[in-house]
């Protein structure tokens, strides 16, 4: 919220401060309810791997000519895969789910993003 008092334009301070103050809610709610964040969380990272991963097997297959696309798309599936183990046992995983799944989807992008950008390197 702070932003928007040197955000420049009228439009861009309004659009801070309902920001900010969506967050404001946000933590407020899952301050009160932690239990129930935690399971909304759960299932917002599931879906978000579900998307990312979708999105990353059709670039992967896109970029298909380049030497390390394979990564790229092993990254997708891995994501895919995730989300699957998430809602395979949800709401049990919810409580040990995102610090582990995190690890590994943090260990996936830094995989895909070093041999994306040596493939980008052998490229030119």
């Amino acid at each position: 919220m702070f932003g928007s008092l040197f955000s420049g334009g009228a439009q861009s301070f309004l659009f801070y401060i309902l920001i900010g103050a969506i967050y404001i809610v946000f933590a407020y709610l899952l301050l009160k309810y932690p239990y129930d964040g935690i399971i909304a969380l759960t299932m917002l990272f599931s879906s978000l791997l579900l998307v990312g991963g979708i999105i990353k097997i059709i670039y992967a297959l896109r970029i298909k000519p380049l030497p390390h696309w394979r990564w790229l798309l092993a990254s997708g599936i891995i994501s895919i895969i995730l989300c699957i183990f998430i809602y395979t046992g949800f709401p049990i995983t919810s409580t040990f789910i995102l610090g582990l799944i995190v690890g590994f989807y943090f260990l996936a992008n830094g995989i895909t993003i070093i041999t994306y950008s040596l493939s980008l390197r052998d490229k030119n």
